[in-house]
């Protein structure tokens, strides 16, 4: 585990001497702060953001976990870091101010002035509603979707995070008729740091009336078979995990040299 310390003044040259001593517990995982961001951005920010895996850091009396943002489009997967949240190791407290959320706001709307245009993709044939008698005109009520698209989706991504993994999302669901019931089919996608988004893992239905994922259980070891037998025996090594570029780290570290220390704990 890599540890920065932040706001430590440093001179620009000569001798350093620094002697650090903490004494604290991490009741708060990683993992835990991951999810706790991925939550907030969805909610709060945009369901194309997610982040990547929190580095710890001691910044005077606070230590919390810092945890880098990214945001993806449909036409280029993950297009870039739009900041970075902290999350206390002791409470959980998520630092999401209104000037963090405006900074990540700001940065993300910089990254999307600089994607190339966005071109429709033909939705396959099997994941579109077929025809039937309740197509026309005059259809019954019933037959009505009570929940969005947007609902759909975002269930669906905050129970990939809990239950499978923080590295996979959800994408664009398309209704679909099967029997009596009317469903939104998700696809899902998994993404890696070295290798981006790899998509076509699963697809999760949830019921158009009433919101309720459809056999979760099946669906979850569906999902973890694939991605066991088709993704991870060909994804390349992973070497190195890459450094938060020092533009969204804090002035101060940025005109210092930075510091590191190996956890040995």
């Amino acid at each position: 585990m890599t540890i920065i310390l932040d706001n430590y003044p440093l001179p620009e040259r000569g001798p350093v001497e620094l002697e650090v001593k903490l004494s604290f517990e991490i009741k708060v995982t990683a993992e835990q702060a991951q999810r706790r961001v991925n939550r907030w951005l969805m909610e709060f920010v945009s369901i194309q953001m997610g982040s990547y895996a929190p580095t710890l850091v001691v910044d005077g009396g606070r230590i919390v976990w810092r945890v880098p943002a990214y945001i993806s489009f449909p036409q280029v997967g993950h297009a870039g870091v739009v900041g970075a949240i902290d999350v206390d190791v002791r409470t959980g407290e998520v630092h999401n101010t209104p000037e963090v959320q405006a900074a990540i706001e700001k940065r993300a709307a910089e990254i999307a002035h600089r994607q190339p245009p966005f071109t429709l993709k033909e939705v396959p044939g099997e994941y579109l509603a077929q025809p039937s008698n309740d197509d026309v005109e005059g259809a019954p009520t019933s037959a009505v979707a009570k929940v969005t698209a947007y609902q759909a989706r975002k269930k669906v991504n905050y129970w990939l995070m809990e239950h499978i993994s923080t590295q996979m999302g959800a994408e664009q669901p398309a209704l679909v008729e099967t029997g009596p019931m009317i469903v939104w089919r998700v696809p899902v996608y998994i993404s890696f740091p070295h290798v981006g988004k790899i998509g076509g893992v699963g697809v999760i239905e949830v019921d158009a009336r009433t919101g309720e994922m459809i056999d979760p259980s099946g669906r979850k070891a569906e999902i973890e078979q694939y991605l066991e037998r088709e993704v991870r025996p060909h994804l390349p090594p992973y070497q190195a995990v890459n450094r938060l570029p020092v533009d969204y780290l804090p002035e101060r570290v940025a005109s210092a040299p930075e510091l590191a220390a190996d956890d040995q704990e």
